[in-house]
């Protein structure tokens, strides 16, 4: 939706600071390029850009068949409320789609927090595959798909709400 991929590198940039002005900067950019190249009413493209936590989203009366979180999980402060919210939201028999990296190495636990001291990267909460399953089940989700590959700590799930 934006015009070149030099302001979809700005808008990036905004929105993964979470600093307000420069989020403000960016959203006529946004919602005309939504316009422009995709057909989305400013409307839509308003709601789109909203910025906002998952414990804050405030969905009214809707419910939702399907919510994708891509790498997300294990950056969040509660990734078991996360979850949680996540059912909240989801309409009865709705799917969650969830990769998350499951991050259990020795050494990347002492280098991840050490080099999130410095800014350079967010802190990184460690979940364990067995974990996150575990989570999702005592929430009131069936695990459909379970999938990570060789030697890749991701872990690829399709859930659904009971």
């Amino acid at each position: 939706s934006c015009p070149s991929r030099g302001g979809a590198d700005l808008l990036r940039r905004a929105m993964g600071k979470k600093v307000q002005a420069e989020m403000d900067a960016q959203r006529d950019t946004f919602v005309k390029g939504c316009g422009e190249h995709n057909g989305i009413d400013a409307k839509a493209a308003n709601t789109v850009f909203t910025c906002t936590s998952i414990e804050a989203f405030d969905p009214g009366e809707r419910v939702f068949n399907a919510v994708l979180g891509l790498n997300v999980l294990h950056l969040v402060g509660d990734w078991r409320a996360t979850i949680r919210r996540v059912h909240e939201l989801l309409a009865p028999g709705g799917v969650f789609v969830s990769v998350t990296p499951c991050i259990t190495g020795r050494l990347w636990r002492l280098a991840l927090p050490a080099v999130a001291v410095t800014g350079l990267i967010p802190r990184v909460r460690f979940i364990a595959p067995d974990d996150l399953t575990g989570a999702l089940g005592e929430a009131g989700f069936h695990v459909e798909e379970q999938w990570h590959a060789d030697k890749v700590p991701t872990v690829f799930l399709v859930v659904r709400k009971q």
